[in-house]
């Protein structure tokens, strides 16, 4: 859990550089095709029982 939360503290950090910025926006143009995500439902146990309708 530390390694996410120093991942996006460094992300955060980072992002208004324009080196950083330049990065995200050339993948923006494929983040952008992907589908919408869909629950797992082998992840029941963690999901409410009403996010997975």
């Amino acid at each position: 859990m530390r390694q996410v939360v120093n991942r996006l503290y460094k992300f955060q950090l980072r992002f208004g550089k324009p080196e950083c910025q330049a990065f995200v926006d050339r993948w923006l143009g494929v983040a952008r095709k992907w589908h919408e995500p869909v629950l797992d439902p082998g992840l029941s146990g963690i999901i409410p029982p009403h996010a997975a309708d």
